[in-house]
């Protein structure tokens, strides 16, 4: 349910992708509270604001926080081949 927050595709208005893992490591509570969710040392969750949040990471996050990730039109990661 998306209540009150509209849609953006951050993308389509030329924003780099960091731009989405600073979007969503800021409503996750800054760098330091996304380090310990991931169990990692905030240096490396800075280093995603400027790379972008690694896949695997991406994906533990979308589905533990699904909520940090409302309104972004991010692609969702491909299931793997059985």
């Amino acid at each position: 349910m998306n209540v009150g927050i509209p849609k953006i595709d951050l993308r389509q208005q030329g924003y780099p992708m960091d731009q989405l893992a600073n979007t969503v490591i800021d409503r996750l509570g800054g760098t330091s509270a996304v380090a310990k969710i991931c169990d990692i040392k905030p240096p490396s969750v800075h280093e995603w604001r400027e790379n972008g949040i690694p896949k695997a990471r991406q994906q533990f996050l979308r589905l533990a926080y699904p909520h940090a990730f409302e309104g972004l039109d991010t692609p969702q990661p491909e299931p793997a081949a059985a």
